[in-house]
């Protein structure tokens, strides 16, 4: 991801943690499976949504196009290694 002065700014801040989920999946590429040609370099990827009255965010991987789901109390949680899981979540 690059800088970009022109942008247009958001006027909201919106959810914190699935941008965060977003751009931590983003710089942990590339992925077992993927093409060294597909994932030269950093590009955004991924889309996460929560699902606001069961707590639980939706991963899409644009690139693969599966999605995923998780519970937000995974990741609240310290120790829990989001690319790991993803990861693993692939091998499935």
């Amino acid at each position: 991801m690059e800088y970009n002065p022109n942008a247009q700014r958001h006027k909201k801040m919106g959810d914190s943690l699935a941008m965060m989920l977003e751009y931590v999946l983003d710089i942990m590429q590339s992925y077992p499976g993927d093409s060294e040609y597909i994932c030269n370099g950093v590009r955004q990827r991924f889309e996460v949504y929560l699902q606001p009255k069961k707590d639980i965010y939706h991963i899409y991987d644009c690139l693969t196009h599966q999605g995923c789901a998780i519970w937000a109390s995974h990741l609240k949680n310290p120790y829990f290694h989001l690319g790991e899981w993803y990861v693993c979540w692939q091998a499935h």
